[in-house]
């Protein structure tokens, strides 16, 4: 009798126990979950937007944000159902001019990047080489 006694408890201890592990394994799986929902951001890069700095099929990790952008800030956006890599050229209040050779200025600076650049309100992406020279625009709507 002692004998299954003790084979009894021993049994409700290893089935507390591992319910004490599955919560304590169901928390940390919600926890990861919203980290990587809400927080951090892990994915490739969708196009060659902001080649040379980030190529097509880059690895991304960074932070999902919902405040204000900022200028220079990389950003993923999506528009149409595509998502586009770009970075923010100006904010609001800021002066964005292209001009006959293709070069970008915002607020009478030159912006020779390699990259593209994107308005805060969205009206124009565009992609410049070394030179300055414009190689693409897509238009957006607001």
């Amino acid at each position: 009798m002692n004998e299954a006694t003790s084979k009894s408890n021993e049994i409700k201890e290893v089935k507390k126990e591992l319910k004490y592990l599955l919560i304590r394994l169901g928390i940390f799986i919600a926890v990861i979950w919203l980290l990587f929902a809400k927080v951090i951001l892990i994915c490739r890069a969708p196009d060659n937007g902001m080649f040379p700095a980030i190529k097509s099929g880059d690895l991304i990790i960074g932070f999902r944000i919902t405040g204000d952008l900022r200028r220079d800030d990389v950003i993923l956006y999506e528009h149409d159902g595509k998502t586009y890599s770009g970075r923010v050229m100006g904010c609001e209040g800021d002066i964005i001019t292209i001009d006959e050779s293709g070069i970008c200025k915002r607020n009478a600076d030159d912006r020779r990047d390699n990259v593209p650049h994107i308005s805060k309100r969205g009206c124009r992406i565009s992609s410049y080489n070394r030179r300055g020279q414009c190689i693409r625009t897509r238009g957006l709507q607001a």
